[in-house]
């Protein structure tokens, strides 16, 4: 019903909530995940991107966008979506209700390639490519420029200057650290509403949690690298090569394998 409810409105074209990692395990490759998400939420909103896994249109709007045409050629469902959106007119409603905790844990290894698909996604259908090379440039700049000047600071037994990258480095980390508490604070209002218990952070996770933001940017700028000339994605088992923009070709399918069960629950690569 609260997904539904925005699409009483005919500019509306698509409803969609987001997900929130809650991982059972505080270990380094869940924590730079839900670093990233926390960061990509934040994008998502201002750039009115869809997350298919909380996601609701009209079937009219379907039909009208030319959507499942588009999807036949695409790498990506919802930065398709938001493709087709746009050519067409319609926006994009955010419904904070229907985000959704996922309490899968990764690691570091996993994440990597995961987040480089997600990446490779939005590069080759051309929606919010642009936004997050820009993003994470800027966050790269943020992290290595006042390193950088710090360092010549030291060397050079410059004070004013030592004293402007760490004064930039507090003001920065600090931001950083109050935006994610504060992101974190309304996501749980929101889980709680949903009556789901979200307890993951205790007295280990959080000291992990500041060098884990620094592995973050340095993780989401290793990605970017990694992603630029890239043309193959392995998906699950599927394998594509991007051609060019919405132009995807299937290199070979393999099914599903079998989840070895363990004791706690991980991400699917």
């Amino acid at each position: 019903r609260e997904v539904d409810e925005p699409l009483s409105s005919r500019a509306v074209g698509v409803t969609t909530g987001n997900r929130w990692y809650t991982p059972e395990r505080g270990n380094w490759g869940s924590l730079v995940r839900y670093l990233w998400n926390a960061g990509a939420v934040v994008q998502v909103w201002l750039h009115g991107i869809t997350w298919a896994g909380s996601m609701a249109m009209r079937r009219d709007v379907i039909q009208e966008i030319g959507l499942l045409p588009a999807w036949r050629k695409s790498l990506s469902v919802d930065a398709t979506v938001v493709r087709q959106l746009r050519l067409h007119g319609y926006r994009t409603e955010f419904v904070p209700s229907v985000i959704m905790a996922n309490r899968e844990a990764i690691s570091l290894s996993k994440f990597i390639p995961w987040a480089e698909r997600q990446m490779i996604a939005a590069k080759s259908s051309g929606s919010g490519w642009a936004a997050m090379v820009v993003h994470v440039l800027g966050i790269g700049s943020c992290t290595l420029a006042p390193l950088a000047l710090l360092a010549f600071g030291l060397v050079s037994g410059d004070t004013w200057l030592t004293c402007v990258a760490l004064t930039a480095m507090a003001a920065y980390w600090g931001g950083v650290v109050v935006s994610t508490l504060a992101i974190e604070q309304g996501m749980q209002r929101v889980l709680q509403t949903n009556g789901v218990e979200s307890s993951w952070m205790n007295a280990t996770t959080a000291i992990r949690l500041a060098p884990a933001m620094l592995l973050a940017h340095l993780v989401c700028l290793r990605m970017l690298a990694g992603v630029c000339w890239r043309n193959r994605v392995s998906w699950r088992g599927v394998e594509y090569e991007i051609q060019g923009k919405n132009e995807v070709r299937l290199l070979a399918y393999r099914p599903y394998v079998t989840v070895v069960d363990q004791t706690y629950m991980e991400s699917v690569a």
